[in-house]
């Protein structure tokens, strides 16, 4: 038996215990490392510097410790998006109050891991005490109310919330709390109770805008399900007194509707203030899958638990069946009023948070988005789970409290289901830690740099720069805060226009590398004097050719001079007139990023089936079709760009290469080919960084189009008689970081995943027999299992795949038949045994060795 004065540490006890099975294996690094994702099981599963909202939400956590010790004056965001000055960082808002002050207090003896770990398990406790609260007042049975409370608990889209980094997560406690003061408005009618629900609001927005909202939302459930509870039944409504709950809530309502228009000010100013488009809608919404546990990603976030599902199910036909076999009374009538309201909210919840998945097309969802202010903000249409929570644990609740059975019994089974649907959460999570580093060397350099040269204080601009939307910028801003050095990038969800276009656009190309006299001016102005360069988060949407091609164009830069190399940060200062000595740009081929298939862009009409092109189908291309366009890329100009076109087929076309609004090049080309070939076309001298586009249209003839690339460099692969060309390491797409002096690339299992993340060179090659070979250096004991090299080309149903062993006593090698021209590309799959040293990739032309894929020969 529950004793009341035992409740509080009972509860206390339940969520460590719930926390420890959960989150495990966090435990392991809970003094090192914060949460960072749910479901991303890795071995070993913590690494360092994953970029994510869960350093988002510390940073913004560590901004109030700052303001509490007097680092950064109160009120002020100096280290992001800081362009114009610290006098233009102050930014007045909540900062995810109360428990970023809990946080700060905690972080100043005990560090910054100890203290988020310890922040976010105070929520799930506070979530339980409010819980137990409101679901106390529709019964007396405590094995009822423990059985609602832990489904409140349990509830998957918490935990997914919390180990992501959301705000939600922990913002989620503030449900409960509200529905726990409605109630009280409703049944007590007391000053404290208006004053307790206008607070609950208020924290919850200052949480999380969207646990807030649909709070707000579900208000009229809270009143509805308060109006139908026991206590009705047994005490009536002091409907007379309500008017009492009418000053401290207006007061409170008033504040509440102050703030909000503020942040709503916030948005108008921003990049959404349209609202989100229903591709960006789409692109966020759950399958229906995750409904029952499959699928991954945001497909676990509609995910209530099959065990779940199945007692809440099996509770609810009980519940029925009482009903429709009793003599209908006032009581029964409200118990079935209850159980329709629930499931409908349940439903109702569900339809939306599907988003176009939903059922009758989406149909809830054009509703809300239609009618409901606001509504058309939400990008992610599962957080309408923020109050599934209370739908089902009250549910659970009353379902337990009708079951009539011995009370040992009923204490018996409830240890049981608690106890599986326990065990099955443990196992549907797979936490993975980010592991908390030190200073970080390069940063450090400019810190140090800056301070010696009188620039106090530090600004830097950090490669790769985003809109100001991505979380990967989520890791500079945690290195930088740390030595007080202020960036010019930044991460939000809502990103101001004016920092898209006159600080994202004027400056987008340095993430190619491309840094002119104006743009170096227009930093140097804002007393921003250091550029630093991470390597290893250079994802292919950043520039047209992997990192290499940045990297070779900052350090070969005449108004750019390296600091320091630390591993995969690079720091250079930004000099005000041009050195001497600068070295010349290397002179190799750049894999591109930028690639399209024509059959793939057009309508299906103007498509045809054929083995022989690159994707399976390629576009026919006569007079009377419409012209041939490849998607519009920004590009900087050098390195001499050129369009690689795979086509066949006899006739004359116009060749267009756009620039924006201008026309670069417009060329009549004749071509004359019987069977498919690749053709170069080269690009006009670009008069700077913009958006190009190729257009291709027939004027006589027929041309069939397969497949395009946006390439740099010369390629030897379309040769018929190359022999071997060796490709450096650095020169892929790869994570790690690499060496100048040898352009080799190293891995470490601290930092790198556990992914292919290292591949090219996505270019094509001649038809024929071919060996390639991955020549890396371990110091890994002989025979240990590095990872996996493989093959995709799309004349391979699946790829061909060796393992790569240390000290092997034949290097990685993969042979093939290549039947037709086609574009390959090789992975490396690091499985983070060992630090690797990747040199370069050797290709052989007709090797006398036995093919890996013998299938592929015609």
């Amino acid at each position: 038996m529950i004793r009341p004065r035992h409740i509080t540490w009972y509860l206390l006890g339940t969520a460590i215990v719930l926390a420890l099975v959960i989150s495990w294996p966090l435990p392991r690094f809970a003094a090192s490392g914060i949460p960072y994702a749910a479901r991303n099981p890795e071995q070993p599963p913590a690494r360092y510097d994953i970029a994510g909202d869960h350093l988002q939400l510390m940073y913004h956590f560590d901004l109030v410790r700052e303001m509490i010790t007097g680092r950064i004056p109160w009120f002020h965001n100096p280290y992001e998006f800081n362009w114009e000055g610290d006098t233009q960082t102050f930014r007045p808002d909540a900062y995810f109050l109360p428990y970023s002050g809990i946080y700060a207090l905690l972080s100043i003896p005990l560090g910054q891991a100890v203290a988020y770990n310890l922040t976010w398990l105070l929520s799930v406790w506070l979530t339980a005490l409010f819980a137990w609260a409101w679901l106390a007042r529709f019964t007396t049975d405590r094995i009822a109310i423990a059985m609602g409370v832990l489904m409140i608990l349990l509830l998957p889209f918490r935990w997914l919330s919390i180990f992501g980094g959301s705000p939600a997560g922990i913002a989620l406690c503030w449900v409960p709390l509200l529905a726990w003061q409605v109630d009280k408005a409703v049944h007590e009618a007391r000053w404290q109770s208006g004053a307790g629900v206008g607070l609950a609001l208020l924290l919850a927005l200052w949480g999380d805008l969207h646990v807030f909202y649909f709070s707000a939302l579900a208000l009229p459930g809270f009143v509805l399900l308060s109006v139908l509870s026991p206590r009705t039944l047994n005490h009536g409504l002091p409907w007379r007194r309500w008017p009492r709950v009418l000053p401290a809530g207006l007061t409170m309502l008033g504040v509440l509707v102050s703030y909000y228009l503020w942040r709503r000010h916030m948005l108008v100013e921003s990049m959404m203030r349209g609202g989100r488009t229903w591709e960006e809608v789409a692109a966020f919404s759950p399958a229906r899958i995750g409904l029952l546990g499959g699928g991954r990603g945001i497909d676990d976030t509609v995910f209530i638990g099959l065990t779940a599902m199945l007692v809440m199910a099996l509770l609810s036909l009980y519940l029925l069946y009482n009903l429709i076999h009793k003599k209908p009374d006032r009581a029964a009538w409200f118990r079935l009023l209850t159980l329709l309201l629930l499931g409908g909210a349940i439903a109702l919840t569900v339809a939306l948070a599907l988003g176009i998945h939903g059922p009758f097309q989406a149909r809830f969802l054009g509703m809300a988005r239609a009618k409901l202010p606001y509504y058309e903000m939400l990008r992610q249409p599962s957080k309408i789970y923020a109050i599934m929570p209370m739908w089902v644990g009250l549910l659970m609740t009353l379902g337990w409290a009708a079951l009539a059975v011995p009370p040992r019994w009923k204490r018996g089974l409830a240890v049981a289901v608690a106890l599986v649907m326990t065990v099955e959460m443990h196992f549907y999570f797979g936490v993975t830690t980010n592991l908390l580093s030190g200073p970080q060397p390069a940063y450090t350099a400019v810190q140090q740099d800056a301070l010696a040269r009188g620039h106090d204080p530090v600004r830097a601009l950090v490669v790769p720069l985003w809109p100001g939307e991505s979380s990967e910028t989520s890791v500079p801003l945690f290195h930088a805060q740390r030595l007080g050095i202020r960036l010019v990038n930044g991460y939000s969800p809502v990103v101001s226009r004016r920092y898209f276009e006159e600080v994202f656009r004027r400056l987008e190309s340095v993430n190619q590398g491309e840094v002119n006299n104006e743009q170096i001016g227009f930093l140097l102005a804002r007393e921003v004097h250091y550029l630093l360069l991470h390597e290893n988060q250079f994802p292919e949407r950043v520039s047209p050719s992997p990192v290499a091609l940045t990297r070779d164009r900052l350090l070969a830069h005449p108004r750019l001079e390296l600091l320091k190399q630390a591993e995969h940060v690079w720091a250079f200062r930004l000099l005000p007139t041009a050195r001497e000595g600068a070295e010349p740009l290397r002179d190799v081929v750049r894999f591109p990023t930028r690639r399209w298939s024509f059959a793939g862009r057009a309508d299906p009409a103007h498509r045809t089936a054929d083995p022989a092109a690159h994707g399976g189908h390629y576009l026919h291309l006569a007079p009377d079709s419409p012209a041939a366009l490849s998607p519009v890329w920004r590009i900087a100009p050098g390195s001499s760009p050129y369009w690689l076109i795979r086509l066949r087929g006899h006739g004359t076309a116009q060749v267009t290469t756009r620039w924006g609004d201008k026309l670069l090049a417009q060329e009549e080309e004749v071509f004359s080919l019987d069977d498919w070939e690749w053709v170069q076309i080269p690009l006009p001298a670009l008069p700077g960084y913009g958006p190009i586009q190729l257009v291709i249209d027939t004027t006589v003839g027929r041309l069939d189009l397969d497949f395009g690339l946006l390439a740099k460099g010369d390629w030897p692969g379309l040769e018929p008689d190359f022999g071997v060309m060796e490709l450096l390491a650095a020169d892929f797409f790869r994570a790690g970081y690499s060496r100048v002096t040898d352009n080799t690339v190293v891995l470490r299992p601290g930092y790198e995943v556990a992914d292919a993340i290292f591949y090219g060179p996505r270019l094509p090659l001649a038809a024929g027999h071919y060996a390639a070979t991955l020549h890396l250096d371990t110091a890994a004991p002989p025979g240990t299992l590095l990872g996996e090299w493989s093959l995709r080309a799309p004349m391979l149903d699946t790829p061909v795949r060796v393992p790569v062993f240390a000290a092997a006593d034949d290097p990685a090698t993969i042979t093939w038949h290549h039947p037709h021209d086609f574009v390959v590309e090789f992975a490396f799959t690091n499985n983070r045994a060992a630090p690797l040293t990747l040199r370069k990739v050797v290709i052989e032309q007709a090797p006398s060795l036995s093919l890996s894929n013998p299938s592929t020969l015609p």
